[in-house]
């Protein structure tokens, strides 16, 4: 009988052990709780455009295109340009006059400057006179850049055009991008 009994105890033990392991190891009801996240600092939440142009009777001109609002971050992701010289040569070609345009912005604290590429558009001459006060007579050159330039809070963002061998500028600038708020 005391055999009877040992074995029985050690059936009882390995039950209550099986018991034991299987109510550790077997999966448990979990509630999931759904919680809403709004990113407000998300680009497509804050997308902005901006377009400044220029005329100008030397070879540099320059236009403000945005100041950027306090607490936020300007990001600019796509820069749009063109020049088109006045009074210069007809007969000359836009790699003669060699025009350069760069975006300026301050970014981390420091100015930021960047050159975009141009391509001659070849020579304008139009039919119709327009309002200015000289005759049109030069290569439109034009240029877009896909970039990432982050603008400071409180800082001015410009598009400035120099053309050594022009008398008269015009400039047109575009950039696009979104901005986010900081702290």
């Amino acid at each position: 009988m005391k055999g009877y009994l040992s074995r029985l105890g050690f059936l009882a033990g390995a039950c209550g052990l099986l018991v034991a392991t299987l109510s550790i190891a077997a999966p448990k009801a979990i509630e999931v709780v759904a919680t809403f996240v709004r990113d407000v600092d998300h680009p497509a939440r804050h997308p902005f455009g901006f377009t400044c142009n220029s005329l100008a009777l030397s070879n540099f001109t320059q236009c403000s295109i945005a100041t950027v609002p306090a607490g936020q971050v300007f990001v600019i992701q796509g820069v749009s340009v063109f020049t088109y010289p006045y009074g210069t040569d007809a007969g000359r070609t836009a790699s003669d006059l060699s025009p350069q345009i760069s975006l300026s912005a301050i970014s981390g604290g420091n100015t930021t400057n960047i050159i975009v590429p141009l391509t001659d558009q070849g020579l304008i001459a139009p039919k119709v006179p327009l309002p200015y006060p000289f005759s049109p007579t030069g290569h439109v050159t034009a240029g877009v850049l896909t970039t990432i330039i982050y603008a400071d809070p409180n800082t001015a963002i410009s598009c400035d055009v120099y053309l050594q061998n022009a008398t008269q500028l015009q400039l047109g600038c575009t950039i696009s991008g979104y901005w986010v708020s900081i702290p």
